[in-house]
């Protein structure tokens, strides 16, 4: 890897942490419209879908190697 690119990873990877995700944009979007006792649950369900997904993928991709 060059430096340019190297540097246009850099930049991508500073984007992408300071800007937020679908999940935060929509529990945000919900407590405001809806309180936040009503986006409680979808909060809560995010980090738990992601994990599934993770551990979902995971489990295919050892069982085809």
């Amino acid at each position: 890897m060059n430096w340019q690119e190297f540097t246009a990873l850099l930049v991508l990877a500073t984007a992408m942490r300071f800007t937020p995700g679908p999940n935060t944009t929509l529990s945000t979007a919900l407590a405001a419209n809806h309180g936040l006792r009503r986006a409680l649950p979808l909060a809560y369900a995010v980090p738990v879908g992601w994990g599934a997904g993770v551990l979902a993928v995971t489990a295919i991709w050892v069982l085809l190697i």
